[in-house]
């Protein structure tokens, strides 16, 4: 394991420490929000944010043996009720393995505001929360390298906020988030595909590299 100062120790045993506790089939979430500084529906305040999409990759057992597979979910429309969001999420989630996110506190967040408007799934909700592990912190200090990676990702410094790229990426939170509110009034069906596109592929990058960064290290430690 590659180390940039002697600060790595701390980073690398909590790394380990993850690693060691995940139960499989272990699954790597990411998912987005979308806000207007004006509420678009009764009920909401301003800069209010309202999840929209979401990206899992399942990996069925510790590297290099296990597959991962990819679900996504992107709603149709703008919409404040999110009932097929939940839904889906909850079904992609399953019922057992570890959730691994990137921040904690932004998903768990956002899953409690899904219980206010659908009580019914309050239990279900509960269940995903307390299989939730966050993968932020041993990386907070740039502790770890991008050329751990063996794909084009390491291009991207993980775990912090990607930058927009040649007008043909939507790679950081604020331009999924505005991307996705202004296809409200767009009528071109081309665009609407492109952009939908671009969408998937952002929330789709975001949780591959935390799988990514787990396959790496599991990988190591064999």
């Amino acid at each position: 394991m590659q180390t940039i100062s002697t600060e790595n120790a701390s980073a690398n045993f909590s790394l380990s420490s993850t690693i060691k506790n995940l139960h499989y089939p272990v699954r790597f979430l990411s998912l987005d929000t979308w806000s207007s500084a004006v509420p678009q529906y009764d009920g909401h305040w301003p800069y209010k944010q309202v999840c929209f999409q979401f990206s899992i990759h399942i990996m069925s057992a510790p590297a290099p043996c296990g597959s991962l597979e990819h679900f996504y979910f992107i709603e149709e429309k703008i919409n404040t009720q999110q009932k097929e969001f939940l839904e889906s999420l909850l079904n992609f989630a399953g019922k057992e393995g570890s959730i691994v996110v990137h921040n904690s506190s932004f998903v768990k967040y956002h899953l409690q505001e899904l219980k206010k408007n659908f009580p019914t799934l309050v239990k279900e909700i509960n269940s995903l929360q307390l299989r939730i592990i966050e993968l932020n912190q041993p990386f907070q200090k740039d502790f770890v390298l991008e050329e751990i990676l063996e794909t084009d990702l390491k291009q991207e410094k993980l775990f912090k906020t990607f930058p927009v790229v040649h007008n043909q990426s939507i790679l950081e939170h604020s331009s999924a988030a505005a991307a996705w509110f202004n296809l409200r009034n767009e009528v071109d069906k081309e665009k609407i595909a492109h952009v939908r596109k671009l969408l998937r592929e952002y929330c789709e990058k975001s949780s591959l590299a935390l799988a990514k960064v787990i396959q790496h290290y599991t990988k190591a430690s064999v």
